[in-house]
């Protein structure tokens, strides 16, 4: 052999397992560079990713945690292997592998004075491969506070912080884990729930969706969020002997049972119930499958595992939420042009009719009608007949994102009750939808226009006209130089404020939907006669706009149209009540208190008179001084909270005994003025208690909250 030849490779070989041999002896020692970087710590190396065992022993216990190898990924997980054998708890684990860590000595101390060493409250072993560290920890030391004596093999006796005394003084308990509930929601394929409430069975559907078996009806996501919200509390927050937890839990215990995904894996069983030895705050759970357990868990959990069958019901369309609604196809049946658009990215992407990607204010409209979709509860929800199919309008279908699957809803005929009827094919359930719900479903591309009603936009124009017409009330204010003026009806003034925002509020309306391209009679525009209409003066003519309601789509919205226009939207509520608002002057009641003269309340035969002497409101004998003051402020916040109707007082307002006569004389520059108004009864109005009240010379029944005009009526 040439030797020569080979002798640096055998060299280099030579020299690679004498650093192999280096590096393993060394890693059960430790090195200079440890030892100097930790100077000032308990334990002179720490290598926190080679910890494999630790023991504790106090009292006779020794407690052990082990990391072991955790399924087929190389994954390793922290055990108990003494006193019990089960999985610890790797928050409870990395906590104290911190605090061994990052334990400092607080001073050095001889070995003869470090009490209580002879006898430890606690003695430790630290495991890092071959490199083992043997402990004992000692009495209390006099300072600092909490502080402790601390004795490692082969370094020397310390004084540690009370904080790292504390930690190694934990028992067995601190390192259980805490996660009684065997498995996550995820993870779960049935569960039932039976107790002294009503009992429910869950069966999963898919990844997202589970039938309730009593109802044959898909369970709402919403409930189930409460249950698994409810289970994830089932945290231990102490644990019970078995024979102290049966004793507690009483005779009639919540039972959970739950079966998993994982055919392979045990099925769980947890009872709940009765109240925790020494923790009233908490109640118990035993888990009796698939390990044993007892502990105190909070009560806080119960009301989540209560829910009733009608709450556990799935009322929605869809179990997907808005935000997980990838891809959206409306279709028409049997045939014509379907509405689909898709994600893509922040934004949406149109398929059909057109290929484009939609324009900022059609992306909120397509997020809103993905939004009002997946949100959309049935007014009623039944079992399916297969046997009675359903004519269908139109088939709705979603896709969630990250491939998690497809749902359908069939848009089927209106319901003699009233709003329409949806197929919902995941458990052919029946849904009776609102009305405003149903033209949500029909495909259409006009529901992802913008919400602008107005096209041009009235943005910086001038109203010159203003018409209102609902319920028989019929008003036309004219506004020129001067301002707005009543035409119609005549003989009152203009409520120069309030007709100013109304116009505002007209040309800045906004559609909460577009529903429809054209009205198909259902709208009901034929019987309604309620409208708001806008005059501009431009150049080389004239435009008017304004809004037609038609029904009450729901609660809190209004079918509408554009005047001269066939596209039908969803109003809001509040713009439709605008056509009621009566638009004349509520100023009349303003009193300036300084101005104030006399004052005179009068109710039946009971009359108080205050006139002004030294500036104040006094009664005539000089006692009333308190009562002016109060009068007075009174008097300055009076105002109109509504305009109640024009005309003469309806018999039911009360004004045949008046609750109040108010006669005000004031003094002003320009000379005398004298107000004289009265308050019939009170009544709900604008959801608060007011009180009629009508003014001398105007024509009209005002209501003013009871509040408002309360320490005038209490003068009496």
């Amino acid at each position: 052999m040439n030797w020569r030849k080979h002798g640096s490779t055998v060299g280099l070989v030579v020299c690679a397992a004498t650093l192999g041999v280096y590096a393993y002896v060394d890693r059960k020692t430790v090195s200079d560079s440890e030892r100097k970087e930790r100077a000032n710590d308990v334990f002179p190396a720490y290598r926190r990713q080679e910890v494999d065992r630790i023991e504790l022993v106090q009292g006779g216990v020794t407690l052990t945690l082990e990391k072991r190898a955790s399924g087929d990924a190389g994954d390793t997980a922290w055990q108990m292997t003494s006193p019990r054998h089960e999985r610890a708890d790797a928050a409870a684990v990395d906590k104290l592998l911190g605090d061994i860590e990052f334990a400092g000595i607080v001073r050095k101390v001889d070995a003869d004075a470090a009490a209580g060493i002879d006898s430890p409250r606690a003695l430790g072993t630290l495991s890092m491969g071959r490199l083992v560290y043997r402990f004992a920890l000692g009495a209390a030391a006099p300072t600092p506070a909490g502080a402790a004596y601390f004795r490692l093999d082969g370094e020397g006796a310390f004084v540690v912080s009370r904080d790292f005394a504390t930690s190694l003084l934990k028992t067995a308990d601190a390192y259980r884990e805490r996660t009684v509930v065997p498995y996550l929601s995820l993870e779960i394929k049935t569960l039932g729930i039976q107790g002294d409430g009503e009992a429910f069975t869950l069966e999963r559907m898919d990844d997202v969706s589970f039938r309730l078996k009593e109802r044959d009806l898909r369970a709402s996501r919403e409930t189930l969020d409460r249950v698994w919200g409810a289970l994830a509390e089932g945290r231990a927050e102490s644990f019970l002997e078995e024979a102290d937890a049966e004793r507690a839990i009483g005779a009639t215990p919540l039972v959970i049972e739950i079966g998993p995904r994982d055919a392979t894996k045990p099925e769980g069983e947890l009872h709940v119930g009765g109240v925790c030895p020494e923790h009233p705050e908490d109640v118990v759970m035993i888990r009796r499958k698939p390990a044993p357990l007892s502990a105190c868990v909070p009560k806080g959990m119960l009301p989540g595992l209560h829910a009733t069958l009608d709450e556990l019901v799935d009322k929605r369309l869809f179990a997907a939420r808005g935000d997980e609604i990838a891809e959206l196809v409306l279709e028409p049946i049997p045939s014509g042009p379907k509405v689909e658009i898709a994600r893509k990215g922040s934004g949406w992407h149109e398929r059909s009719p057109e290929d484009r990607d939609l324009a900022s204010d059609e992306v909120d409209e397509a997020n809103a009608l993905t939004t009002s979709l997946a949100k959309g509860e049935a007014l009623d929800v039944f079992p399916g007949d297969p046997k009675a199919p359903v004519p269908i309008r139109a088939r709705i279908r979603i896709q969630r994102g990250e491939n998690k699957g497809e749902e359908a809803v069939e848009l089927g005929p209106r319901s003699p009750l009233g709003g329409a009827l949806v197929k919902r094919l995941a458990d052919g359930a029946i849904l009776r939808v609102s009305d405003a719900l149903a033209h949500r479903l029909v495909p259409s591309p006009i529901a992802l226009r913008g919400k602008q009603v107005f096209f041009p936009p009235l943005e910086g124009k001038v109203a010159s006209v203003l018409e209102t017409q609902c319920d028989g009330r019929a008003q036309r204010l004219a506004r020129d130089a001067n301002g707005w003026s009543v035409v119609k009806p005549a003989g009152y003034l203009a409520d120069s404020p309030g007709t100013a925002e109304l116009v505002s509020l007209v040309a800045r309306a906004e559609a909460d939907a577009w529903v429809s391209e054209s009205d198909d009679g259902s709208f009901g525009f034929d019987k309604s006669a309620c409208s708001l209409t806008l005059g501009y003066d431009e150049d080389g003519g004239s435009r008017t706009v304004g809004i037609v309601f038609g029904r009450e789509a729901e609660p809190g919205q209004y079918f509408a149209h554009p005047l001269g226009q066939s596209a039908v939207f969803l109003a809001p509520r509040s713009l439709h009540d605008e056509a009621l608002r009566v638009l004349i002057d509520r100023s009349g009641f303003h009193v300036d208190s300084a101005e104030v003269e006399m004052l005179s309340l009068a109710r039946g035969s009971s009359r108080v008179v205050l006139s002004r002497r030294s500036g104040k409101l006094d009664l005539p004998d000089g006692g009333g001084a308190d009562l002016g003051e109060k009068l007075s402020l009174a008097l300055d916040a009076l105002h109109v909270d509504d305009v109640v109707h024009l005309g003469p007082p309806a018999a039911k307002e009360g004004f045949g005994r008046p609750s109040l006569d108010v006669r005000i004389r004031m003094k002003r520059d320009s000379g005398a003025r004298e107000l004289h108004f009265v308050l019939g009864d009170s009544a709900l109005i604008l959801k608060e208690r007011m009180f009629y009240a009508r003014l001398d010379g105007v024509d009209a029944t005002f209501a003013i909250a009871r509040d408002r005009i309360a320490p005038l009526l209490d003068a009496l």
